[in-house]
């Protein structure tokens, strides 16, 4: 019986025994109970080994999200061999790009700021938000125009840039 009919047997068996004054001799009530009764265990198997299946998914999402960030870590160290390769190739071949005939490889520097920690810096650099914070962006750009700010400086990070096909 599914959870519809045993709805509309709980009905039945309340009219069959208010008409009978609340006396079951055919002992509808108990039918009704025990048909409850596997139901609600029925229903507690479905649950526990839904309860299983996510605690084995939460495991695995776990496992593959551990997995993902140790590829990442080789993905990193990987592209920083190849920097070096590339620093280097230039280096003895005075060439900045290595192009293979399937892929063109390049070093792109990209710019960022430092900041030493405790410094104070003039309000120009900072922003408002919800609290206060350095404005990288204006700091860079000051930076970048040649100012020199106590506590500040632009660290460059290297990167391996890739195209498919030669250019």
């Amino acid at each position: 019986m599914n959870w519809i009919e045993l709805i509309e047997k709980a009905g039945e068996v309340a009219l069959k025994l208010e008409s009978q004054g609340g006396e079951d001799p055919d002992d509808l009530l108990s039918e009704f109970v025990d048909a409850c009764d596997s139901k609600i265990e029925a229903y507690y198997a479905v649950i526990e080994r839904l309860k299983t299946n996510s605690d084995l998914l939460k495991k695995e999402e776990r496992r593959i999200k551990v997995r993902r960030q140790s590829l990442d870590a080789q993905i990193l160290r990987l592209k920083q061999n190849a920097v070096g390769l590339l620093r280097a190739s230039e280096v003895v071949s005075g060439e900045a790009r290595v192009n293979t005939g399937r892929i063109t490889a390049w070093v792109r520097s990209t710019p960022s700021v430092e900041i030493d920690e405790g410094v104070t810096l003039s309000p120009e650099f900072m922003r408002e938000e919800v609290k206060i914070s350095v404005d990288k962006i204006a700091l860079k750009s000051a930076l970048k125009g040649g100012e020199e700010i106590d506590g500040a400086r632009l660290r460059y990070s290297d990167s391996i840039q890739f195209s498919n096909g030669a250019t």
